[in-house]
């Protein structure tokens, strides 16, 4: 917050508004920013768009003029998903358009495509925190799961790229049936904590490529 003062005051400005005078506001905004993506993960839920190919991306103006809505109805974080975000050449673009003075932006990527220049101009336009998609502590079920053998270790990489140029990092991960029967949560927390930064944990949903997996939903 100290980088992002007006994003601090927004804050107390919505927490304000919330508790005491019993207003709605927006807080956080998902944005697939594209359906575009260099794998096809088991899991994902962008996997109907994505085989269809009919979802045109919305542009960097279009993307501003949506943000600019939430924005003025309180929204303090917005992130970015896709597909693979990285994959959009204006990316750095899109992360300026939505008032990074004022907004915690987040971006969650698979790694592959992260390089350090990206991870540079991406933290010079503004990106706050840097969101690695994190299937299982062990790099052999990682990269089945992603159906990429090396996912795993440009993960690790990019997280690593994101912590040297001062992003927030964390790794996200989804629980599912098969996961909480194993050690393999505890494991990606160690990894997590080695690394001193976080880790997200959803929950596994039913869409996408998982939708009528109910052996794996909670």
């Amino acid at each position: 917050f100290r980088r992002q003062p007006l994003l601090l005051w927004r804050m107390m400005m919505g927490v304000l508004k919330t508790r005491v005078l019993k207003k709605r506001m927006v807080r956080s905004v998902e944005l697939a920013v594209t359906y575009n993506c260099n794998l096809r993960c088991d899991e994902c839920f962008a996997l109907k768009w994505l085989e269809e190919k009919k979802s045109k991306f919305l542009t960097v103006d279009e993307i501003k003029k949506l943000w600019d809505q939430a924005y003025a109805m309180g929204a303090t974080h917005v992130n970015l998903t896709g597909g693979e975000p990285i994959g959009r050449k204006d990316i750095a673009d899109v992360v300026r358009a939505l008032k990074p003075r004022g907004t915690l932006i987040s971006l969650v990527t698979n790694g592959i495509m992260v390089t350090e220049e990206k991870i540079i101009a991406l933290r010079k336009a503004g990106l706050n925190t840097l969101q690695v998609s994190l299937d299982s502590s062990k790099p052999e079920l990682h990269d089945r799961y992603r159906g990429y053998k090396g996912c795993y270790d440009k993960a690790i990489n990019a997280a690593r790229l994101a912590l040297k140029h001062g992003l927030n990092v964390c790794f996200t991960t989804i629980a599912t049936h098969e996961n909480i029967k194993t050690d393999d949560l505890p494991e990606m927390l160690k990894i997590a904590r080695k690394m001193g930064i976080l880790l997200l944990i959803n929950f596994a949903g039913r869409s996408g490529g998982w939708h009528e997996k109910d052996f794996l939903t909670l």
